[in-house]
Parts: structure tokens; sequence; C-alpha cells
């Protein structure tokens, strides 16, 4: 009993039951006091501590209080297994798993369902506790939202025991999480008031990994996205990884698909595909595989390589995207058309300084990159190719194209006046960092041909049959109408080999 109109003091301090020491919060002790003064002998006065709960977690704590008139300590009450003084800070632990995998690898699935384990402790057995559980993504600390809602879960539970667990369910659309962490938040609620949480962004055991690929395709030969023509070629395939479970085996194929019909590539009856197992020593990085074709098919075509990953048969990723061009590879075609220079069509002129414009029509190219068509004059008689004073008749011209389809031109310089009544066909090839990619070689291609007439002979006139009369005279009339008719010749040709070349110039 106080004494009525008395000014007193109340002092507390908040004891950890587990020790029976002053509860320490950032190594200080956490006290309380409150002076008042009595206005009877019989009463209750409130006293409020401040405290930081969140370090409190699992924690029971018990209330030591001591009253004192003036410096002279009048009551205390410290009971270390009192209940009314004690405060009891439930403690609350998750473990997050993907059902499929059965770890922290979550599937790649339209449902995809991730089950949170809760461990808790230090409830009140019988009373009623409401737990909500937040799908949190670790990269931006925010809830993931799913049509336009953030993916939650929430049930009540009664306890039979203080310490105990309880399962949350979550289901999400998981295919629109590649590369992202996804952090199970846990809250515990007595009657609407927060009383535990579990909220640890970093805390590996809330999380689930969704993985990530993204693959780079190119030619074995190019080492880049233009493929060359060959019987047997090796397009080589970078697969980088992101998110991956370390110390797992997982499981990489692949697939040749067609851009243009989006169908798979076929070898015979045999789709085109490839396969590897690899155990990641780091979370993030990259491996290498190895497709084989026959691009001699493939002419005009781009190649999109398609990727999923896998662990125990469940899929993790794909990078199935038919117009990436990181995933691509470019098979190109090309078509010539021959024509002289100065007829303008398949129908060669005879001269010392003749031309030959070849048209190169191309398809499938990579705008930006450097190409160089080379190109040769072949006979199509023997199939050999054509020697003019010992030398092969040759052109070349490098380019960049600004469209993947266009034409170029390059120009063969010959002296064609011993090609009478022969035809050339020219021949080219497409080369890319050196490496030849396709050709056009049809000695049968009429748009490849030039063909040249024959030889024009000089006109020599000469005396009728019989005619005996002055043969002598005669006979020296005609050397010397042979000897004019030579020297015309001769200045006939001098002056359509000018033309020529002034056609030329």
């Amino acid at each position: 009993k106080l004494e009525p109109g008395k000014e007193y003091t109340v002092k507390g301090k908040l004891m950890d039951a587990d020790t029976g020491m002053p509860l320490l919060i950032d190594g200080k002790e956490v006290t309380s006091q409150k002076t008042f003064v009595a206005t009877q002998y019989d009463g209750a006065i409130d006293i409020a501590f401040t405290v930081d709960s969140t370090k409190l977690s699992g924690k029971t704590v018990v209330v030591f209080e001591e009253l004192y008139r003036y410096k002279t300590k009048v009551a205390a009450h410290a009971d270390i297994t009192d209940r009314g003084q004690t405060i009891t800070f439930p403690d609350v632990n998750t473990e997050a798993h993907s059902v499929a995998t059965g770890s922290h690898m979550g599937e790649r699935s339209e449902k995809a369902v991730i089950i949170d384990t809760v461990s808790y402790s230090n409830l009140i057995p019988g009373k009623t506790y409401t737990l909500t559980g937040t799908l949190m993504n670790k990269a931006t600390g925010k809830p993931i939202e799913q049509n336009g809602q953030e993916v939650t879960v929430s049930f009540e539970f009664t306890p039979e025991a203080a310490d105990g667990t309880a399962q949350m369910t979550f289901e999400i659309d998981s295919r629109v999480l590649a590369g992202e962490t996804v952090v199970v938040f846990e809250d515990l609620y007595r009657n609407g008031v927060l009383v535990g949480c579990h909220a640890d962004i970093s805390d590996e055991g809330q999380s689930i990994y969704f993985p990530e690929i993204s693959t780079t395709a190119m030619d074995s030969e190019t080492r880049d996205n233009q493929g060359h023509t060959d019987k047997n070629v090796t397009i080589i395939d970078t697969v980088k990884y992101e998110n991956l479970e370390t110390g797992r085996e997982y499981r990489l194929t692949g697939v040749l698909m067609d851009r243009k019909t989006g169908a798979p590539l076929v070898n015979g009856d045999e789709v085109i595909t490839s396969e590897m197992t690899f155990t990641p020593e780091s979370s993030s990085g990259e491996v290498q595989m190895s497709f084989t074709a026959d691009s001699t098919l493939l002419e005009g075509t781009t190649t999109v390589v398609f990727e999923n990953l896998y662990t125990d048969d469940i899929e993790l990723a794909v990078h199935e995207d038919i117009n990436d061009e990181g995933q691509s590879v470019h098979w190109s075609t090309i078509r010539t058309s021959a024509k002289d220079a100065k007829t303008g069509s398949g129908k060669g002129a005879l001269s010392r300084f003749d031309r030959i414009v070849d048209t190169v029509t191309y398809t499938n190219l990579i705008p930006g990159k450097e190409y160089k068509v080379k190109g040769i004059l072949m006979d199509k008689e023997t199939g050999k190719p054509v020697k003019v004073k010992g030398e092969y008749v040759t052109a070349e011209k490098s380019f960049v194209p600004k469209e993947a389809s266009g034409t170029v031109d390059i120009v063969f310089h010959l002296d064609s006046r011993e090609l009478d009544e022969k035809t050339v066909v020219v021949f080219e090839d497409l080369y890319h960092n050196e490496v030849l990619i396709t050709s056009h070689a049809d000695i049968k291609d009429k748009a490849q041909s030039i063909t040249y007439p024959e030889k024009p002979e000089p006109v020599i006139s000469v005396p009728k049959t019989g005619d005996t009369t002055n043969l002598l005279a005669y006979a020296g009339i005609a050397l010397a109408s042979l000897a004019a008719a030579l020297a015309m010749a001769a200045g006939i040709r001098r002056k359509n080999a000018e033309d020529n070349d002034d056609d030329i110039e």
C-alpha cells in the first residue's frame, strides 16, 4: 500500500528468461522508469519500454520492477518464472524449395510450385495466428507481380505446441522469371499485430533460383554468323548461363531451326540436334555445343539454334527466339549474268582491249560485313580456265552490302582477239573472312557465257579462169592488188582497234 499524496518512482528492467540476466540490445540494458504521486493506497501504473523487437525473435523477456520512495527501495517484483511478467517473441524461419526439383533450383513452367516450410518457436499454444507469405524479387527488393497483383499466400493456424512447422504453397508462372532469384518473405500475426517475420533478401534458405540461358552461334570456319557451303560444316553454339546451382549436373540440348519455316532442319530423315552435360563450378558461365550439317542443302536459308536446359529431365530454361541474330547463321547464294561491254549482250567482240562485265546477284548476306567476289573465265569446250598470253583471266572485288540481297559488278579485262569461235563462261566465288562461302560455277549456264564470233577473212579479187592474155601483166596486177588489199585490211583493223579502245575508255 502506498501513502496517498506522496511521490514514488518505479524502475523497470527487461530480463532474458533463458539466462536470467539483463537483456542486452546492442550491448546495453533495456530499462525504463516513471515518477508519480499516489492518489490512493492501492492502484496501478503503466511503465513503457521502447525496444527494437526485430532483435528479440525467439526470446522470452521478463520484466523486473522496483519501487522507490526518494532513494529508498520500498518494493520489488523480480520473478524470472512469473508468466504475468513475461513476454514471448516468436521466431520464424523458412526453407523454400521447388516441388519439381526438390531443391532451390526453380523449374520453367506456367504453373511452377514453391513450397515454403515455416519453422516457428515461442508461440502460445491454443492461440490463433495468421501466417502471410510474399514472393520477392531479389534484384529489385520488391514484391513479384503477376496479372497486376502481388504473389502472396495467407492462412490461419492454431499451434498445439510453442514450437512447430507449417507449410505455405505458392504457384507462379516462372516462364517470365528467367535469370531472377525469388525470395520468400514471411510475416506472423496475432490479432492483427505483427509478432514475427522472416524477411532476409539474401537468405539462401528462402531463395529459389530461376536460370537463364542465351546463345551465340557461328560457323566454325568464318568465326561469325556467316555460314560457308560444304557437305560437312560445323556450327559452334556458345551457351551462356546464369543463376545455376553449382555442383549439380545439367543437360543442354539444341536443335537447328529454319527461320523461314519455323521447323527443325533435317538431314535425310533426322533432325539436326546436339546434346551435352556439364556441372558448373560457378553460378554463371558458358559452355559450347557443336552441330554438324550439310550446308549445300541450306543455301539461301538462315539457321537458328534453339537451346533447352534441364536437370533430372526437368526443364529449367530455354532460348528459342527465331529472330535472334545471335542465335543465327546465314547461308548465302550467288547467281551471275555476264555481258560483253561493247555489245551489251552475250555476244563477244574481238578486241585487244575487251571487257566482260559480270553482274553478281547475292542473297542472304549480312549487311555491314565485308565480302570479296572472285571470278575466272572458263573455256566451255574444254572445261578448263581460259589462258590469254599464258595467263588466266581473273577479276575480283571487295564490297560491303547495305542490304542482305543485292548485286555487285566485277569486270574482266582481256585481249579477246584469239578467242574467235570460242565460248567463255564466268565462274564466281564469294569469300568472307578469307573463307569460300559459296560459288556459282555452271559451265552450261548461258547467263554466265560470252560467245565470240568467227574472225573475218580478207576479200581478194582474182582474174577469171581461161584468160591467158598478158598473164604476166595480170599476175603483176594481182600481186599489186593483193598488196593493196592487205594494206587496206591492216588499216581497217587498226582503225577498228582504235575505235574499240575509244569505246572502252
